[in-house]
């Protein structure tokens, strides 16, 4: 690619990177304002430096080999060019081979509002010290590269894999992104969000992530066995949640976590933990706002308040003595809370969600979910869908799902020997539901058994007692009724519809031809 070098008012010019022009053997120094047409590219072994002047690119900056762009004192701009509507940035760096980018006291900007991406890859190095940049899209890490960041503001996304290292210190960035084995340390920085996964290590010092909507996130996938224990809880008086020398492999209950995380004077708002497929995650006194996402794996939280807990693809969760702000279940997955108390719980996509000795403020269940509640009050907010089931009971009785079709309305629980005498349980359903159906046939032990039933708003309660002993309750409602189709789109409708149109329309011909 060849790029023209326009020097000050003389426009003399010359090509960079071609046969005999002059970076080919000695160092290219720029000193006073210049422009390059087209893309800036360094390959072989040369290196540019630019100096105590401002440098527009009109294209895209290219490092390879062993070359070095060295920018200071400098102001950079990246001038449109490309194709800027294909969805895509217009304009970037990669840097890459063995080559290096250095700025000292720069400013990287854009002509336009468009943003744009840096890639460091192979074994090239970037050091950024005090680099003032708000128009970044991301900076992308991977293979052996390095980066460095120092006393700069360059709000971006570091996405960090491979091998590669990344060391922000005193500075200002969007957030981290730390997976497949890299290496990010932030001192003194604030940041948005920080994220960690696939056996990445992350250490946060003297740092705040400050998001309230994105905050710290843990990702745990498979091999991984963590048991988190005494997370720090918030200073009186401070908003941000506060944690002090606090690491998943040193200060903490943790066996092969795959993840090697530390904490130390750090303050954020949110923790995230993403448990994936084979990992293996047990959570005991945590107090923070933290919100945990379990997908294809089992999950046990015991003592903790948290922010939130979100189950998806047949995720089964185990929680006891728990307080909690809300809970969404989805995808077949399941939840067991006892002694626990939760503000919001929503379950759908057939999914199971049981509550013994617990408080629920508010209670919504929808396509296909199952929804147990015993020992404890309904809420007073309260949705049941109709193709949805709650099971209730104020006594301490242990009920289990054995099975449910959701189409059919056939309802299978298993009881523990109720040893309660005049136990009583009351299936919820949607009256809508209860009006679709023919009947509903309730079995105690293969036995039927009358009912009490009662409209509430949209709701029907069916009451019943539980004798002692009692080990099985099956429910079916039956097969809804057939549809009913209307007489004028039956074929007899349709045939007198057709002969009545006739009549009109001879009627109408005779009028008009007298």
């Amino acid at each position: 690619m060849l790029a023209v070098l326009c020097l000050g008012i003389s426009q003399a010019a010359f090509v960079l990177g071609s046969e005999g022009s002059p970076i080919l053997q000695d160092t290219t120094v720029i000193d006073e304002d210049a422009t390059i047409a087209g893309d800036l590219v360094l390959d072989g072994n040369r290196s540019l430096r630019v100096e105590n002047c401002s440098l527009d690119v009109e294209g895209r900056v290219s490092i390879s080999g062993g070359s070095r762009l060295m920018l200071r004192n400098a102001k950079m701009r990246l001038i449109e060019s490309g194709q800027p509507d294909s969805g895509t940035p217009s304009y970037w760096f990669d840097v890459r081979g063995n080559s290096t980018l250095q700025a000292v006291n720069v400013t990287i900007e854009t002509t336009t509002f468009h943003s744009f991406r840096i890639r460091v890859s192979d074994t090239a190095t970037l050091s950024f010290r005090d680099v003032y940049s708000m128009e970044w899209y991301g900076l992308t890490c991977d293979g052996d590269s390095s980066v460095a960041v120092d006393d700069s503001t360059c709000w971006s996304m570091f996405h960090m894999s491979g091998s590669s290292v990344l060391r922000v210190s005193d500075s200002r960035i969007f957030g981290v992104n730390v997976t497949d084995g890299a290496e990010a340390c932030l001192e003194g920085v604030y940041a948005t969000s920080a994220s960690v996964s696939g056996g990445g290590s992350l250490l946060l010092r003297n740092s705040t992530i400050g998001s309230d909507t994105r905050g710290l996130e843990l990702g745990f996938d498979e091999g991984t066995e963590l048991t988190l224990a005494g997370f720090p809880a918030s200073p009186t008086g401070i908003d941000y949640r506060y944690c002090d020398r606090w690491s998943l492999q040193g200060d903490n209950d943790v066996t092969a976590s795959g993840l090697n995380v530390t904490l130390d004077r750090v303050y954020f708002r949110h923790v995230r933990f993403n448990v994936e497929e084979g990992a293996n995650v047990r959570m005991i006194n945590l107090d923070a706002p933290v919100e945990i996402t379990c997908s294809d794996d089992a999950l046990e939280v015991v003592d903790s308040s948290i922010e939130g807990i979100k189950l998806e693809r047949g995720c089964a969760l185990s929680a006891e003595y728990v307080v909690l702000s809300w809970l969404k279940a989805s995808m077949g997955s399941s939840a067991t809370f006892r002694g626990s108390e939760v503000q919001t719980s929503e379950s759908r996509n057939n999914s199971v969600v049981s509550y013994s000795s617990s408080t629920v403020g508010s209670l919504s269940g929808g396509e296909g979910a199952v929804m147990i509640l015993c020992n404890a009050s309904l809420p007073e907010q309260l949705y049941v869908d109709d193709d949805a089931v709650l099971i209730h009971s104020p006594h301490p009785i242990s009920a289990t799902l054995l099975g449910y079709e959701v189409e059919e309305g056939a309802l299978e629980l298993g009881l523990d020997p109720v040893l309660v005498d005049g136990a009583e349980l009351t299936l919820v359903l949607n009256r809508d539901r209860v009006r679709q159906r023919r009947d509903l046939s309730i079995l105690l032990d293969g036995e039927s058994v009358g009912y009490e039933a009662l409209d509430e708003k949209d709701l029907t309660y069916f009451s019943l007692q539980l004798p002692p002993g009692v080990r099985r309750l099956s429910v079916a409602l039956g097969s809804p009724p057939p549809e009913r189709v209307p007489f004028i789109q039956t074929l007899l409708g349709q045939r007198l519809v057709s002969l009545l149109l006739i009549i009109l329309l001879v009627v109408f011909v005779l009028l008009t031809w007298r």
